[in-house]
């Protein structure tokens, strides 16, 4: 998948566990997409990505 916004692009392969580190430096919803042909689909795989401070982040999970 990649998010074009961030400059990014991950691969999934199957049984390999993938990490990226990414620190997003303002607030907001963005959006990407499968960035492979991996099927039938391969056009519904829409990303979206919600970038929130840490306090609201903890805020939200702990209440």
């Amino acid at each position: 998948w990649a998010v074009p916004s961030f400059g990014i692009k991950v691969d999934a392969v199957p049984g390999r566990l993938n990490q990226i580190g990414l620190y997003v430096k303002r607030e907001g919803t963005f959006y990407g997409q499968c960035s492979e042909l991996c099927g039938v689909d391969h056009g519904f795989m829409p990303i979206k990505v919600k970038a929130v401070k840490l306090n609201d982040y903890l805020n939200q999970i702990y209440s």
